[in-house]
């Protein structure tokens, strides 16, 4: 199977796994597997059933905000979406207070949630967005998420489907690699 072929599959079997969650869940897909074009596939897919609906991307970075996702859009020619999403920054939205969106994808979801327990950081704050607003689905991506934060995402977007770098490697998603200690 060619490496595209291969991706395809992880995104669409990750993004049933999200369906079967009732859409609220997150993509644990190794770095290279597609998780910003799954992303854009679950966009593409909530304009189908409603072509006004609100959807929101919160990033970690105002290069990802600018740069990444626009670029991924374009790439795979779905500029009409970006037009209908607004894509902003964990820090702008961890400060809104009930707003109703259809969709919203947090890249990067793992940067938004504090450790079980920890009601200082600034990681806390960042986790108010998911208390204070209202959204119908979620869809969370991240490569890696830390053990002490598995509790806290179990509670807003439990994984729905895991692919691991080493399986990544072995469905030719991802280039063989070198691990140096």
């Amino acid at each position: 199977m060619d490496k595209q072929k291969a991706k395809d599959l992880v995104q669409r079997e990750s993004l049933n796994a999200w369906t079967k969650r009732k859409c609220k869940g997150t993509l644990q897909l190794c770095t290279g597997a597609g998780k910003t074009y799954a992303a854009i596939r679950a966009i593409e897919w909530i304009f189908s059933l409603n072509p006004n609906a609100n959807v929101l991307i919160i990033c970690p970075t105002e290069i990802i905000r600018d740069d990444t996702f626009p670029k991924e859009f374009k790439k795979w020619k779905k500029t009409e979406l970006l037009k209908k999403v607004d894509i902003k920054c964990i820090q702008t939205v961890y400060k809104w207070k009930d707003k109703h969106f259809d969709l919203v994808v947090a890249d990067e979801i793992h940067n938004y949630i504090p450790e079980d327990g920890d009601y200082k950081s600034k990681l806390y704050e960042y986790h108010k967005f998911f208390e204070n607003c209202k959204y119908d689905r979620l869809l969370g991506l991240s490569a890696w998420i830390p053990d002490k934060k598995k509790t806290v995402i179990r509670k807003i977007a439990p994984v729905a489907y895991t692919l691991t770098t080493d399986k990544g490697v072995e469905l030719g998603v991802i280039s063989p690699y070198i691990e140096y200690n």
